[in-house]
């Protein structure tokens, strides 16, 4: 997430869902799927919060930071606050100032798999993964709640579904189950072998992935009703 980016949350989608409600007929089990949604929404924005406080202390810690002075085309690299190293780079142009990119970085582990955690990094791994599996799978929660109602039948977020069906709950035999962390917040099996579509991204992406499939759904589901004849 870049510092231009805020934060991703559920606002156009939570907005979206109170204006089908209110313009779609609806039977009393739809409203209260619709009061579902919303609830699992907010749940779903206070977890996005946790994990991605987890996700910085733990960056901060495992991750390397770069930082480049221009006024001496130095690039300085530290880890967990110490300094490891410097680097002296040269111009391929003198009159042509060198610019550092930012790019995605990401620390990939084997849950118990790393014996240099402290007991307080081990606990926030630990937490870091109930979160983020409770997160998928209350996600997906909606997912199926959002195609009993009229008009969005199809939904669909692929984000969501192939991180809790083909990374979460179906584990290839010999597979390493793993979790990461990084620059496009927490990770499902970064280290996995199977099909390359099959690829969490990162929880900031699939977030704001989920939001927009949502809000789009439901205001196509609404411009359809409305244009239904009376």
């Amino acid at each position: 997430m870049t510092e231009t980016q805020s934060p991703p949350n559920y606002t156009k989608a939570k907005a979206q869902i109170l204006e089908y409600r209110d313009t779609t007929e609806l039977s009393a089990d739809q409203t209260a799927a619709l009061s579902e949604i919303i609830r699992r929404l907010e749940r779903l924005e206070s977890r996005f919060a946790e994990l991605m406080a987890i996700n910085s202390k733990l960056s901060a810690l495992k991750l390397p930071e770069f930082k480049f002075d221009p006024e001496t085309d130095t690039l300085s690299l530290s880890i967990g606050g110490k300094e490891a190293g410097k680097l002296q780079l040269n111009r391929a142009d003198p009159n042509t100032p060198i610019r550092l990119e930012n790019t995605a970085a990401v620390h990939a582990y084997v849950p118990e798999g790393d014996t240099s955690d402290s007991d307080e990094d081990e606990a926030m791994k630990g937490l870091m993964e109930d979160l983020l599996e409770h997160y998928y799978s209350s996600a997906f929660r909606v997912v199926r709640i959002v195609k009993t109602l009229p008009g969005l039948k199809k939904f669909r977020c692929m984000e969501i579904t192939i991180v809790r069906n083909k990374l979460l709950e179906h584990v290839e035999q010999g597979e390493l189950y793993s979790f990461g962390f990084g620059t496009e917040g927490p990770r499902v099996k970064p280290m996995a072998r199977g099909r390359p579509d099959w690829v969490d991204h990162g929880l900031i992406g699939n977030t704001r992935a989920f939001d927009e499939a949502l809000a789009d759904a439901f205001r196509r589901a609404t411009d359809s009703s409305a244009s239904e004849p009376v």
